[in-house]
């Protein structure tokens, strides 16, 4: 008897052991991947700064050069000759060389009195202020917009043995090329360049999709333009990355933007291989106790649930006379106590539903027989009714008038069609009178169907006459081709009665 009681503490002791091995499980779990996220944040941070530092310096540098650049081309002896003597033609053979020597994008030339001598290459419009500071010997390096993306300039005054002769402006385009040498060739991280709106002008990697965000909203790249922003983003199912972005020129709101994305991937390897290691410890505790306790519970519960579940399946398959009694007071006892007094009830109810299914089948017999019997009389009270709204009046041996009143629609028609067919062959009648005075509109479908009783009425030898035609119906009826020169029309039914009487007279 005590076995029996102590049942229950045995499943309580289960439940708390299973429910602390998931609770140990998911602590360790938790705290693991809380520690690796916050090292991950931190390294993250750090390593984002070292690269936006990185990238800045070798902007820097690419500046520095791009003006050394340009003090050198300034410096050049035939260069200046034909700047001094405003000469174009020489221009054009002495700095196309060059610019493509130095692999430039942009070039542009002009005397002292700031005209331009020489243009090549897109313009960006922060190229005409930096060509006025030359202009006033102010060396300056910056950046500029143009539809094939970033410019970086650099511009520098011309001047000779007699001062200032002019001013040269070279461009270079920060394009995917260059922002791949600036990345010392590298594909992590990767680098990218935006338009103030997000439009992406350039990037360090071929795999353009890992830095298109167009569904970006205008709201934040505002917020970049303001400052830094850092977060975190997924390309496809493996590739994760953090990523900063920040304006090239801070302070101005139409600063073209850059990002830096670094991979995450080999903290995800780490990550995965610490919970993986964890896990398995874990895994090992819990199938050693799993085994102590399975021997106990098997013993306990497994076997006795197995005996009622036998003696619920036959109840199941219609053996309700089964008997289902334990003598155990514990939980597994009454519930077979509880099952048994279920099935006793299970009894009785059926043998209720059998009676009263009796019952049933018999009242849907009458109820069926009754439908039909109304199904009948409705049908024969639409055909009454169908008769009336549409009679058939024969006037005399070959004369017949069906008068219309009411809306005409498609339904009426097609029942119009079959009436007055089928009254004129029954009465070998000659003469059929439509009278449609009642009739206020008739739709395109109509006048059709209209149309083919007329042709219908003359295949079967007979004349159709049309009263009452209003100048909606008249305008439906030239709508579908009813021949019309070959219809007898009258404006009331008095007039074609008459008509008809006075041919039958005169015949």
């Amino acid at each position: 008897m005590s076995s029996h009681k102590n049942s229950s503490i045995a499943l309580r002791l289960l439940g708390l052991i299973l429910g602390m091995f998931l609770t140990l499980l998911l602590i360790t779990i938790a705290t693991t991947l809380l520690g690796l996220s916050q090292f991950e944040q931190r390294v993250m941070a750090s390593e984002l700064a070292e690269e936006q530092l990185l990238f800045q310096q070798s902007m820097q540098m690419q500046q520095d050069h791009l003006r050394f650049t340009a003090l050198v081309l300034a410096e050049d002896a035939s260069l200046l000759a034909a700047v001094q003597a405003n000469d174009r033609a020489m221009l054009q053979r002495v700095a196309i060389p060059l610019q493509v020597r130095y692999q430039l994008d942009h070039l542009k030339l002009a005397g002292s009195a700031g005209q331009t001598l020489l243009h090549t290459g897109p313009t960006p419009a922060e190229t005409q202020v930096a060509l006025r500071r030359a202009l006033l010997t102010i060396e300056q390096a910056s950046l500029g917009v143009v539809p094939e993306g970033v410019m970086l300039l650099a511009a520098v005054p011309i001047k000779g043995d007699d001062g200032l002769t002019g001013a040269l402006v070279v461009g270079q385009l920060l394009n995917d090329r260059l922002l791949h040498t600036l990345n010392a060739y590298r594909d992590d991280p990767l680098i990218g360049l935006y338009t103030s709106t997000g439009e992406l002008l350039a990037s360090s990697t071929r795999n353009e999709a890992a830095l298109r965000l167009a569904d970006r909203q205008a709201s934040f790249w505002q917020r970049v333009g303001q400052g830094e922003v850092s977060e975190a983003f997924q390309l496809g199912r493996a590739d994760r990355y953090q990523v900063t972005y920040a304006p090239l020129n801070p302070g101005d709101p139409a600063t073209p933007i850059y990002s830096i994305a670094l991979s995450t991937n080999l903290f995800q390897t780490l990550r995965f291989a610490i919970v993986q290691q964890n896990l398995i410890i874990l895994v090992l505790v819990a199938l050693i106790t799993t085994g102590v306790l399975v021997t106990s519970v098997r013993t306990m519960i497994v076997r006795p649930l197995g005996e009622l579940d036998a003696a619920t399946a036959r109840v199941g398959d219609g053996e309700l006379d089964l008997q289902l009694t334990s003598e155990r007071n514990d939980e597994i006892g009454r519930l077979t106590n509880s099952f048994g007094a279920m099935t006793a009830r299970l009894r009785a109810l059926f043998a209720a539903l059998d009676a009263r299914n009796q019952e049933l089948e018999t009242e849907q017999v009458q109820i069926e027989t009754a439908r039909a019997q109304l199904q009948r009389e409705v049908e024969q009270a639409q055909r009454t009714i169908m008769n009336m709204v549409m009679p058939l009046i024969p006037i005399d041996r070959q004369t017949i008038i069906v008068p219309l009143v009411g809306a005409l629609d498609e339904v009426r028609a097609t029942q119009l069609l079959a009436t007055l067919l089928e009254g004129v062959e029954q009465r070998r009648a000659r003469v059929a009178i439509i009278d449609i005075t009642g009739v206020p509109v008739v739709d395109q479908a109509v006048a059709q169907i209209l149309h083919q009783a007329v042709q219908g009425v003359r295949l079967l030898g007979a004349q159709v006459i049309i009263t009452g035609i209003q100048p909606e119906v008249a305008q439906s009826m030239v709508g579908v081709g009813l021949e019309l020169e070959q219809l007898q029309t009258y404006a009331t039914l008095e007039q074609a009665i008459s008509a008809v009487n006075k041919r039958g007279g005169s015949r």
